[in-house]
């Protein structure tokens, strides 16, 4: 942990205004030429970057051996500042990254990788120096701009997510775990089932007409109890202070509470909920008894996903030979068709195995008097496999069969006997015999029994055994 405890506070976009002081005493430009490329540099920094503040103090830095007084280029560690724009990871929203500069953005001194409470109230950034960093340094702190956008989107859309599930589904739904992070959101609920398409389909259109609506995002801070009785929600075993919550509110004017969604909430949302531009939910599941998972991309992540998919479309039209509106007519032609060439294969594998019929019951051979026919069957399925046994029951009036074949690198084993010998041989102590020997186990009716092995090469051998198998409970 630590050893420090400061009190942290957060800022928006710092003043663009030029400052004199510099992370390592660096002397100021003197030349009117050296003041305009700083100037130049200035502009390009803000430019690229996201919140910023300026003559942040480092008043810690630990590395992995402990707290240290500096971290040296190329060296990782952990990096305590007075004051910060990073947001750090809390309440299911991923850090923010970015990068220390010296105070005139000219000079990068360390990558911030991530960020993270060590104690509340106090952020630890994660930091790879790219400058040597020492205790007492000031710095400026940059967010990326691009990530912590993505990020945010996804945030206040998961607000609007929860809303439309609690509407569509029902107020027994409570937030059980969420991830905000820059690629996509993923909000886990409590549900008794899986939510259909039809449904997925009203929750993200309910969501997008709130986008729509482009309304302001509010946030404010209250009490607890105030924030309660007037309608935010507060779930998931969230410890949350008798004062100073924050709540964030997406308003709706067309709703009689006069609001969409209200939540208590410390993360970072968008200024107005147009700024997600779409929402679009790609994934449901069950992660849990009695829990579901819906996933969704939003903004830029929204639009990647709609290309993904037109790419993919474009491509099957295609191969298809197509266009584009007639692939779904085209594969379900193509699915009648595999589906009766599957029928053709199988019935032509079940002729060419009773094909095999009088060939496997001209090796019946006799064990005290009982007519036994035990081998292996080429090129037959565990259908026409059993359709074999039933022809040579049938056939031999008396007696036993067991047949076995290769399948898929496994072995499929049948064995089947006439009811009149069922009290001196079972079916299904045969088939479990042999199917020991293969690496599988097996069992069934003392007339009929299947079993499955692993050793394909063992196949024949086990199959010799039969007859004093049988032999033996004579």
């Amino acid at each position: 942990m630590l050893p420090v405890m400061l009190k942290w506070r957060s800022i928006g976009r710092a003043s663009t205004a030029p400052c004199t002081s510099s992370a390592h005493g660096q002397e100021r430009p003197g030349k009117a030429a050296q003041k305009r490329q700083r100037i130049l540099r200035m502009r390009s920094w803000q430019k690229r970057s996201g919140p910023a503040a300026k003559d942040c103090r480092i008043e810690a830095i630990i590395s992995k051996s402990g707290p240290v007084k500096e971290l040296k280029a190329g060296e990782s560690g952990e990096v305590v500042l007075d004051r910060t724009v990073i947001y750090a990871e809390s309440g299911g929203q991923v850090a923010d990254t970015g990068a220390f500069y010296d105070n005139s953005g000219a000079q990068e001194l360390a990558a911030v990788t991530g960020a993270f409470y060590p104690v509340a109230g106090l952020i630890a950034h994660r930091v790879v120096a790219t400058e040597t960093l020492r205790v007492g340094d000031r710095v400026a702190v940059v967010a990326d701009a691009e990530r912590r956008a993505r990020i945010i989107r996804n945030h206040t859309g998961t607000h609007l997510v929860h809303a439309a599930l609690r509407n569509i589904l029902g107020i027994h739904v409570k937030q059980s775990g969420s991830l905000n992070a820059p690629d996509r959101l993923r909000f886990d609920f409590s549900h008794f089932a899986h939510v259909g398409a039809e449904e997925l389909g009203d929750i993200e259109q309910q969501v997008n007409d709130e986008i729509r609506l482009n309304t302001q995002v509010e946030t404010s801070v209250t009490s607890l109890e105030e924030a309660l009785n007037s309608g935010a929600l507060a779930f998931f075993g969230d410890k949350y202070p008798e004062s100073n919550v924050r709540v964030v509110t997406i308003p709706d004017p067309r709703s009689p509470r006069g609001f969409y969604s209200k939540e208590l909430c410390g993360g970072t949302h968008v200024e107005r909920v147009g700024d997600i531009g779409v929402l679009k939910i790609v994934g449901e599941e069950s992660v849990a008894a009695g829990v579901r998972r819906i996933e969704a991309v939003t903004g830029i992540g929204a639009l990647e996903h709609y290309q993904r998919r037109a790419q993919t479309l474009r491509q099957l039209a295609s191969q298809l030979n197509v266009g584009e509106d007639a692939v779904l007519a085209q594969v379900e032609k193509l699915s009648e068709t595999v589906k009766q060439l599957e029928k053709d294969l199988e019935a032509q594998k079940r002729k060419g195995a009773l094909g095999q019929l009088d060939e496997l019951a001209a090796r019946v051979q006799l064990i005290k008097g009982i007519k036994v026919i035990a081998e292996e069957v080429q090129n037959v399925d565990r259908d026409g496999l059993r359709q074999l046994v039933d022809s040579l029951r049938q056939k031999l009036g008396s007696g036993v069969v067991a047949l076995g074949t290769p399948e898929n690198g496994k072995v499929a084993l049948i064995a089947g006997v006439t009811k009149d010998l069922t009290v001196k041989i079972h079916a299904g102590k045969l088939i479990g015999a042999l199917a020991e020997k293969l690496g599988g186990k097996g069992g069934g009716r003392p007339d009929l029994a299947e079993a499955g092995g692993k050793d394909t090469a063992g196949l024949k051998r086990a199959l010799q055994t039969v007859p004093s198998l049988i032999e033996t409970w004579l």
